[in-house]
Formats: C-alpha cells, structure tokens, sequence
C-alpha cells in the first residue's frame, strides 16, 4: 500500500513532501519517496508498475545512443547516473529489477 501526495509551487517543496509523509506515517504504508523536477530536467511518475521518465536532457541522449553498441550503451548508463536520474528514481521508492521507461525507452532498473 503507498500514499501519494504532491506539491505544485515555487518554493522549496521537499520540506513540505516530509511533513505530508510523516503525517501519513501512522497508517503503516511499506514504503515512501519523493520525485521533483529540478530545474525542469527530470519528471517521474509511476504507472502500471513502470517508473515513466520525461526529461528533455536525456532525449538528447537517447536520440544519439545505438542501443546495440557497448560503448554506446555504456553512454547512456552514464547519462543516467550524472543527470541526476538514479538518485531522483531511488527518492521515489524504485527498487532493483523494476521497469523504467526514459523517453520511451523501457529497461530494468539495477545499481
């Protein structure tokens, strides 16, 4: 079971998340995690048990990434972990073997 609260505003919002889950803590839910958007580069939701990424700075990357090339490969898993991406998905409560879709491109999330 999970609860899902949000904040749409201008100022810091992740003091705010913390209030609202430790207001929720006394129901017993198994697990918690913020997602925000930092300077509009990453947004994280969760639907259908996929974690579904948009961000406009990895679109770049995976225009340009040949999924079939290691090197290439080895690419885009950097791109994941420098933009912030790996943390921001661990903030929201992903675990290893869960799916995560980037911009379309849907893979298993592992560290």
């Amino acid at each position: 079971m999970c609860g899902i609260i949000g904040y749409n505003g201008t100022k810091k919002c992740v003091p705010k998340l913390i209030g609202a889950l430790e207001a929720l803590e006394y129901r017993g839910y198994d697990s918690a995690g913020i997602a925000y958007i930092k300077k509009g580069n990453i947004e994280i939701k969760k639907e259908k048990g996929v974690y579904v990424v948009k961000s406009s700075k990895l679109e770049k990357v995976i225009k340009s990434t040949n999924f079939d090339d290691y090197e290439s490969l080895n690419y885009f898993q950097n791109a994941i972990t420098t933009s912030g991406l790996t943390d921001a998905l661990k903030n929201a409560g992903i675990k290893p073997g869960d799916s995560v879709s980037v911009n379309g491109v849907e893979f298993e999330f592992f560290e």
